[in-house]
């Protein structure tokens, strides 16, 4: 765990975005990307790896693996069947992986789309193994509405973040 809460954050053009301890999460705390979120307990760490235009990625780091979700708002639906992993009323996870890989798309609520659920994150690490145990682990992310206030790092990507001045990283202590 220790290891992958020490990598250094990228963003656009492979440059470092900060310290890594900036940019992380020890549990207990919630890191919040831009619409999802997960609780942590005492055992596991995540930390913001990459923020670009278009997405944004970070690592949810524990005894049993990593968990790397991929947020952003330009994800091409996939192609032919798939079966549904997770379905709740405000999301829903597809199953986009292989024999080999073990991969999911998580479908959430979007501002910006006449569509009730989008392609919102990707899921994928090798904390995932295809059977029981997924959805389960999946069901723990959590896709919209979030309360700001209990977000331990809220993160966000972009061009607002890019060109406009947007904090890219707000901490909880800034906030109050």
């Amino acid at each position: 765990m220790l290891a992958q809460a020490a990598l250094v954050p990228t963003g656009v053009n492979d440059a470092v975005l900060g310290k890594a301890e900036h940019f992380a999460v020890h549990g207990p705390g919630r890191l919040c990307p831009r619409a999802a979120w997960a609780d942590l307990s005492d055992r596991k760490a995540v930390h913001l790896k990459y923020s670009g235009i278009h997405y944004q990625t970070i690592e949810l780091a524990g005894p049993d693996g990593v968990l790397e979700l991929q947020e952003g708002e330009a994800w091409a639906k996939p192609k032919g069947d798939r079966t549904r992993l997770l379905r709740r009323a405000d999301m829903e996870v597809l199953d986009v992986g292989n024999e080999r890989e073990f991969r999911y798309l998580v479908y959430g609520a979007n501002q910006y789309s006449e569509e009730r659920l989008v392609p919102m994150s990707w899921l994928d690490g090798g904390v995932l193994v295809g059977d029981a145990r997924d959805p389960k682990l999946v069901s723990r992310i959590k896709i919209g509405a979030r309360h700001v206030k209990e977000c331990n790092i809220s993160c966000s990507y972009g061009w607002g973040v890019l060109l406009e001045g947007d904090p890219m990283v707000t901490r909880r202590n800034e906030r109050d």
